[in-house]
């Protein structure tokens, strides 16, 4: 399971890291795009879900297969990301199919203005 929103490390180039595994992740000021390369696999034969697990999380999952008619060759998906609800809007998810590539679009929540609290501080 990949956590979409905890993916960056400053240690490592989490473009080329993320690639290699056969998706990226493409954050921009108002949405986050998992970029998944599905390759082979059939637009009918794709199914792509959300669910929301709790403490502010949802998950994304992909699942697929489709058999090549000239090779015989299977070619399959099996992800999940996770999702902060919190900054995410999950209600305004998109997907889209081009040459190959899957693209989830994920808008984020215009921020909510945090309200100033006070706490009363008890000295035993």
């Amino acid at each position: 399971m990949y956590n979409l929103f905890d993916l960056f490390n400053e240690d490592i180039d989490s473009e080329k890291y993320y690639s290699k595994l056969g998706y990226n992740i493409v954050k921009k000021e108002n949405k986050t795009i998992i970029v998944h390369n599905v390759l082979g696999i059939n637009k009918e034969d794709l199914k792509i879900t959300y669910s929301r697990k709790g403490n502010n999380t949802g998950i994304i999952t992909l699942v697929g297969s489709s058999k090549d008619e000239v090779t015989d060759k299977v070619y399959s998906i099996d992800s999940t990301f996770t999702v902060d609800d919190r900054t995410s809007d999950a209600s305004k998810i998109t997907s889209n199919i081009k040459n190959g590539i899957l693209y989830i679009t994920i808008p984020n929540k215009s921020p909510e203005k945090i309200k100033e609290k006070t706490f009363n501080i008890n000295i035993d």
